[in-house]
């Protein structure tokens, strides 16, 4: 039954069953007739022929987005594609993987996955997907997962070109359940200072954290980096899994309020296996929905130091509502309000482009509002609602330091596509001369033949607005440091990559100095008992 037939037999059962007697269902039903009258006399007497389930999907869509900016409507392939995000396995072959000249080329196989069992390796380009020709046909992210994900122990031929080999080589790759972390980094900073780098809230997310916070603590962590930037939300139930770890006493997280639901109130648990110690929780701009909330509680309730910038500010909460078809809607249902009682939605009603602009055009130095409601910590701070949330140390973009030039070849985005491929070329050498990453920390220049390729590359687009003087020799050190870490994430993985990229970031070294001045840290929470942390 297509959407068409779908939508007419659900108005027709709900006439059915509305009771015609209420206002609502007299407006609902006179809605619901006005657009299947539309919807009817232009399948049947438009000029051109019409899809019926194309325009139902467009007229949803519209309607939601007039709601506000986070209800949405995806069709079944998009609902798909976000559950899988939101998951923490899904079956397929584990690989990372870019388009590359229109061709698939192989980023990163998943250690002991399906991929990497049957023989495939970072730098492989797939030519065949189950006899179907993949390269060179301007294929979409899509159909590639269509092809490569399936049934649980269903094989898939892949055929795949490779360095230095001549003929193409095919792999009969077998089908797996495929775990996806969404911790993404883990180490230590120092001898007591542990690190975690959460990139979404996911099935898994609430374990993954316990596992690694255990694993510092065996190697000696006292105390905690979290680094929720660019973490733009996603489960709210491993939200509170992690928030629970702070709190060896029960308090409120987040609460959360709905015109159609009873307010609930989440509050921690009191089995925290991180209660004591110093934590420090990074955001930025693009920190939302449940790093808001973890952030929120964290400074409401005076349990550690928020430092960055200024957070994305989404207080609505999302129902994921599934149809019969396999699409879904994400609606807006409640505002959630943290432990202080402060909602820090922005503002939307006006535009929702400059909703969305405002993240990228906010003033290096943010200072809070002079105005607004005023909300008090469990300490006494004050903090704000209404406007995301601010950090207690504000840290500036460590962007600035790249080269006006360097910022502008990094927004084309052809850089990442060409260190893949410089990367692929030079891995075995750069490996057989630096064995550890901690040799090629230290040890690794960018060599000429790097900055030239790339600087061949150039459009002429990033020259706009540039001197005259500009050349080659633009790129400078902390341009040069990026292109090293983005190598590793090619030869070595994300971990190792955090570990290199934090020994530049002036946001890490103000965290370890943070952490690492007892008084500072108690003075900027207004702990006044000394034997705190």
């Amino acid at each position: 039954m297509n959407l068409y037939k779908q939508l007419l037999a659900l108005i027709l059962i709900g006439f059915f069953f509305i009771n015609t007697s209420t206002t609502y269902a007299q407006s609902l039903r006179k809605a619901s007739n006005k657009f299947l009258e539309v919807l009817t006399y232009t399948k049947n007497l438009y000029v051109e022929e019409v899809d019926a389930d194309e325009l139902t999907d467009k007229a949803i869509s519209k309607m939601l987005s007039e709601l506000d900016p986070h209800s949405e409507y995806f069709n079944k392939a998009e609902a798909d594609n976000l559950m899988r995000r939101l998951s923490s396995s899904f079956v397929g072959i584990g690989i990372s993987y870019s388009i590359i000249n229109d061709t698939i080329f192989i980023i990163s196989v998943l250690k002991d996955g399906p991929a990497e069992k049957a023989g495939m390796k970072p730098g492989d380009r797939i030519i065949k997907i189950a006899d179907k020709q993949v390269a060179s046909v301007k294929i979409k992210d899509n159909d590639i997962g269509n092809l490569l994900l399936g049934k649980r122990g269903k094989p898939v031929s892949v055929n795949v070109k490779r360095r230095a080999l001549d003929k193409p080589l095919e792999l009969i790759i077998t089908r797996d359940r495929v775990k996806y972390r969404s911790i993404v980094a883990s180490y230590m900073l120092n001898k007591n200072v542990g690190y975690i780098r959460l990139e979404r809230f996911a099935n898994s997310s609430g374990k993954e954290f316990k596992d690694s916070l255990n694993n510092l603590k065996k190697n000696g962590a006292k105390h905690l980096v979290l680094d929720l930037r660019k973490n733009t939300g996603g489960l709210l139930t491993q939200c509170i899994d992690i928030a629970n770890q702070f709190w060896d006493k029960s308090n409120v997280i987040v609460s959360i309020k709905g015109k159609n639901a009873k307010e609930q109130i989440y509050k921690s648990n009191s089995l925290a296996i991180f209660p004591k110690g110093r934590l420090i929780v990074l955001i930025d701009e693009r920190s939302a929905s449940a790093s808001e909330i973890i952030a929120g509680a964290v400074q409401d309730l005076d349990r550690g130091v928020l430092l960055g910038r200024r957070s994305f500010g989404k207080g609505l909460v999302q129902r994921s509502i599934h149809l019969k078809d396999g699409s879904m809607i994400n609606l807006s249902v409640a505002h959630y309000y943290t432990a202080s009682g402060r909602c820090i939605q922005r503002d939307y009603k006006n535009n929702y482009e400059n909703y969305y602009k405002e993240i990228i055009n906010r003033d290096e130095f943010e200072t809070p509002p002079d105005s607004g409601k005023v909300f008090f910590t469990k300490n006494k701070r004050k903090v704000y609602g209404g406007g995301a949330i601010f950090p207690d140390v504000f840290v500036a973009n460590s962007n600035k330091e790249f080269s006006k030039f360097y910022i502008n070849f990094l927004k084309t985005g052809i850089i990442f596509n060409e260190i893949h491929l410089f990367a692929d070329k030079h891995r075995k050498n750069i490996i057989d001369k630096y064995p550890h990453p901690e040799d090629y920390f230290k040890n690794y220049e960018i060599p000429e033949v790097l900055i030239n390729y790339l600087y061949n590359k150039v459009p002429n687009s990033v020259f706009e607005n540039l001197p005259d003087s500009v050349t080659k020799h633009t790129f400078n050190k902390f341009d040069k440091n990026h292109l090293k870490a983005m190598l590793i994430i090619d030869i070595w993985g994300d971990n190792f990559y955090y570990m290199y990229i934090n020994k530049f970031s002036p946001i890490i070294s103000k965290a370890l100095d943070i952490i690492g001045d007892k008084n500072r840290y108690n003075s900027l929470l207004n702990n006044t008992n000394s034997s705190l942390n």
